[in-house]
């Protein structure tokens, strides 16, 4: 057996890095394979084996993802039984379109999230599940996503091992509290068209909560650091704008919040662990395992119901309880 780990994105990164970790203790042969999707990417330094950059053929992102890895991908699987992605971007459908084609063991990690509105997210809903056709084990975050790939009837083996992002969560060690600070991220590509008319909103908010404190954490995107400039000097005094943080530094400020504003997948599960009730900047979540009163989907005409003072919850294992990592290996091997 040598099974080939392949991601492209940050948050796909961290979601393999303790599956990384265990199985070289374990001593599995494994190759780690980075697709540059995020160029930014640099909390991975010492954990991949290749580096596959994206060529720039035309002008569309998705496309130049699909044919750098369709084309340069190969050469690295040929003496690999096995290959593992995580999530629902174009890194990982293409990866493991690489590994059906050339008759490998394909593992989906994260498998079975849906919400069958192929426009919410886009393109990550249509490529999760075509990921699901080609797939022969599937790694479910929960039940719920076990039932719906049975219902689906798709080939291969389903397991429920939770979401390994809790494993990384859980080994910082990080107390949880509750103070007046609210952390916020916007970066969906549903989400493109309306970011300054949801800025201006979220500035509102924090005018309204003046005794709390909004960490807005910013995506590389140039189009919304372009309308950061252009609003400049006419945001709330205690909205605070900055980079995106290391993961260890996100879990902190995230374990000290009173709540969550995002329109993240992963910080959902993430503020789940940890007890924070979150405002889901989207029309519809995949994240359906999580109970409908630790969680409510906001939109423009919505924001301004969001409450700080909201009631915190117990921590949530609806994904799991930090020990999928462990649950993979026994699966696999």
């Amino acid at each position: 057996m040598k099974i080939a780990i392949v991601y492209g994105t940050r948050p796909e990164f961290l979601k393999v890095k303790c599956l990384i970790d265990l199985l070289r203790v374990t001593h599995i042969n494994v190759s780690v394979i980075k697709i540059n999707q995020h160029i930014n990417l640099t909390e991975d330094d010492g954990y991949y084996d290749t580096s596959i950059q994206i060529d720039a053929l035309c002008n569309d992102r998705i496309s130049n993802i699909g044919s750098s890895i369709l084309t340069k991908l190969p050469e690295h699987l040929y003496d690999v039984t096995h290959i593992l992605a995580q999530g629902d971007t174009a890194t990982v459908f293409y990866s493991l379109l690489c590994g059906f084609q050339m008759k490998k063991i394909c593992i989906h990690l994260e498998a079975g999230m849906r919400t069958y509105d192929l426009d919410n997210p886009y393109p990550e809903e249509g490529f999760r599940q075509m990921i699901s056709r080609i797939t022969d084990i599937h790694l479910c975050p929960s039940e719920l996503e076990r039932l719906r790939l049975t219902s689906e009837k798709v080939k291969g083996s389903i397991h429920v091992i939770g979401n390994t992002i809790l494993d990384l969560v859980k080994s910082y060690k990080i107390p949880i509290t509750y103070e007046k600070k609210v952390l916020i991220t916007l970066h969906r590509r549903e989400n493109w068209n309306d970011f300054k008319d949801y800025i201006i909103l979220l500035s509102e908010l924090c005018n309204k909560n003046c005794d709390y404190t909004f960490y807005f954490l910013t995506h590389p995107n140039p189009s919304f650091h372009a309308i950061l400039a252009e609003l400049k000097g006419t945001l709330s005094h205690n909205l605070r704008i900055t980079n995106s943080l290391p993961h260890y530094e996100l879990i902190q400020l995230l374990s000290s919040c009173a709540c969550v504003i995002t329109d993240s997948g992963g910080i959902q599960e993430e503020a789940n662990f940890l007890g924070k009730h979150m405002y889901v900047l989207r029309k519809v979540t995949e994240r359906q395992s999580i109970p409908a009163d630790k969680i409510t989907l906001c939109t423009l005409d919505t924001i301004h119901t969001i409450d700080c003072t909201i009631a915190n919850h117990k921590q949530g294992v609806e994904y799991g309880d930090g020990e999928s990592c462990r649950k993979i290996i026994e699966v696999i091997y």
